[in-house]
C-alpha cells in the first residue's frame, strides 16, 4: 500500500525524498532507489542480479517509478555510482 504524506502520495521522483514500506524505510537518492530495515543503519542501494563486471541496481525515474540501470563492480565487491564507490556494506541482495 502507498503510504501518503499530509498532502497526498508521496512524490517518489524527488532526490532525498523518503517514505516507510513495512518496517523498511525507503529512499530516492539522485535517482538510486535505497533502503534500511528500521530506519537504522546504513542506505542500502538494492541490486536485482549480477554480471561478471556489472550488476543491475534499482532506480526511480522521473514519475517515481521502479526501474533498473546496469552499473560497474569491481573484485572487491564494490558498485560504482555517480562516479562513487560503494562498498557490500552499502548495497544488498
Amino acid at each position: 500500500m502507498e503510504q501518503l504524506s499530509f498532502f497526498g502520495k508521496i512524490d517518489k521522483a524527488i532526490h532525498g525524498k523518503t517514505w516507510w514500506h513495512g518496517h523498511y524505510e525507503c529512499r530516492n537518492f539522485h535517482g538510486f532507489f535505497q533502503d534500511r530495515e528500521c530506519g537504522i543503519g546504513p542506505w542500502k542501494f538494492i541490486i536485482s542480479s549480477f554480471g561478471e563486471t556489472h550488476c543491475n541496481v534499482y532506480t526511480l525515474d522521473g514519475f517515481g517509478e521502479f526501474g533498473t540501470v546496469d552499473v560497474p563492480i569491481d573484485h572487491q565487491s564494490r558498485v560504482s555510482i555517480n562516479g562513487r564507490k560503494y562498498s557490500n556494506r552499502h548495497w544488498r541482495h
